[in-house]
């Protein structure tokens, strides 16, 4: 059999599932790695540019009909996440309560959906650069900008006299479930064995991060800068093996989200 092309995340967010593959500790010489971010590797799954990857969940419920899911593992977070945040001015009540326009990173399907959901649907617009999204916040174009992934762990300076709006917590105040972010997902047109082969190497490799965070903590430390003591507050957070109260908040989320026109996958 071929090498399964299997997509990462370019985050720290899924180091620890996904660190051992990078490696070679699990699966060496059986996969083609290729990393990206969330919109990244939707597009190229969805294209049939890769045979495994972690997508948004959103794209996965946009696209169920292209895909067979690892059903055991997902990335999720039981309350506050602090890397899907949203910088306004605004109190939370105020970004519920009207009609709210938000830049919205590009990354990500799921934060955006979520977003969406939570403000009561805002008006989303995708940014170019941070750059962009301070001019428009300071400029009064936006009443918040959201951002994700290792950006939101240590956010430009302009957002520190912001009211932060941790999405996770947000959506656990209002639900009372954990908030599932991204699944792991094969193409329905690879084999049996590949997709056998993928869920064992993925399983695997959340087994060898378990086994070895400080590890984990320290390729974070690396690749972000960020102080190991932060690290490891925002790992312990992050949740991987799916549970009932994972997949609970997973259908809650996704009959909010099959609601019409909420949110396209590619937005």
């Amino acid at each position: 059999m071929n090498p399964l092309r299997f997509g990462v995340l370019s985050y720290v967010n899924c180091l620890p599932a996904t660190l051992a593959l990078e490696r070679g500790e699990v699966g060496q010489d059986q996969l083609i790695l290729r990393k990206g971010t969330p919109a990244q590797l939707n597009q190229a799954i969805r294209t049939g540019e890769l045979d495994v990857s972690v997508v948004s969940a959103a794209e996965y419920l946009e696209n169920q009909e292209l895909y067979h899911r690892i059903e055991e593992i997902a990335l999720w977070c039981d309350g506050p996440v602090r890397s899907v945040c949203l910088y306004s001015q605004l109190s939370q009540a105020q970004l519920a309560g009207g009609a709210i326009k938000l830049m919205v990173t590009p990354e990500s399907a799921t934060s955006v959906a979520l977003a969406r959901m939570l403000t009561g649907r805002a008006t989303t617009t995708p940014f170019t650069t941070l750059e962009q999204a301070e001019s428009a916040l300071r400029e009064g174009q936006t009443d918040g900008v959201l951002l994700i992934g290792d950006t939101a762990l240590d956010p430009p300076a302009w957002t520190r006299n912001l009211q932060i709006h941790d999405l996770g917590g947000w959506w656990k105040d209002d639900t009372g479930f954990p908030m599932t972010y991204a699944v792991w997902v094969a193409r329905r047109d690879l084999s049996k064995e590949g997709f056998d082969l993928a869920r064992e190497l993925l399983a695997r490799s959340c087994d060898w991060g378990e086994q070895a965070m400080d590890e984990v903590v320290a390729e974070a430390h690396r690749r972000s800068g960020l102080a190991v003591g932060e690290l490891q507050r925002y790992f312990e957070g992050l949740q991987f093996r799916v549970t009932p109260e994972s997949r609970a908040g997973y259908r809650r989320f996704k009959e909010k989200f099959s609601t019409p026109n909420l949110v396209r996958a590619g937005e």
